[in-house]
């Protein structure tokens, strides 16, 4: 089992609101698991889960219908963390969400029964709690919006924005549609649509952005 620096220990327990106790805690129960790309937990998995910790990579949160179209509910990334899987917050709560690692991942995992124990024995972190899961609500209520009141064209652009690295966003038009919940031919006929307008280049499995593409983004949004 891989140890972490106490460096990085330290970035993880400063994140949570934790003092001396919890890092001794996080040190001795916490647990680095790395994941490959593409790789998936369903809600009937066996694998460990807990509160979560990305020390690198990027992780999809999704549901999936009853007629196998998916949508993405949030993603987090490098330093950034989840407790919705842990029982101290949603006991009550039963969720079919999936988790996909968009890439390669390390993360950093606290089982959800010692999570549990930290929460309820430092005021710290059950207020760490509270703000994150607000923020993942939040989330989650901005997806809902996005798909019951903005057009399909806007939600594309939105994803492409969000999703761009120098310009570029590396995905095939059927990851698109199962990232925003619609079907892939619709996405299809925006990326002609946005491509005809000069708003985007598009080669195999890859989008380039244009700073018309940028410029259509401000006026959605003022």
């Amino acid at each position: 089992m891989k140890l972490l620096s106490t460096d990085i220990l330290g970035q993880i327990n400063t994140a949570i609101c934790g003092d001396k106790k919890s890092f001794e805690i996080l040190q001795s129960q916490g647990i680095v698991k790395t994941y490959t790309k593409g790789y998936r937990i369903y809600p009937d998995s066996d694998e460990l889960l807990g509160f979560l910790y990305v020390i690198s990579g990027k992780i999809r949160f999704f549901s999936v219908s009853s007629n196998a179209k998916e949508i993405t509910i949030f993603t987090i990334g490098d330093k950034e963390s989840c407790i919705i899987s842990t029982s101290c917050i949603f006991s009550h709560i039963q969720a079919d969400v999936v988790l996909e690692f968009m890439v390669d991942s390390e993360v950093f995992i606290v089982p959800n029964r010692v999570f549990d124990m930290l929460t309820h024995n430092n005021e710290s972190i059950m207020r760490f709690n509270l703000s994150l899961v607000s923020k993942r609500l939040k989330q989650a209520f901005d997806t809902i919006n996005d798909v019951t009141f903005k057009s399909l064209k806007n939600r594309v652009v939105k994803f492409l924005l969000s999703n761009a690295k120098d310009n570029r966003v590396e995905v095939s038009q059927e990851s698109i549609a199962n990232n925003i919940g619609s079907a892939r031919e619709a996405v299809a006929r925006v990326i002609k649509e946005l491509k005809s307008q000069g708003l985007i280049d598009t080669s195999r499995n890859e989008i380039l952005l244009t700073k018309k593409l940028y410029e259509l983004s401000d006026e959605i949004e003022s």
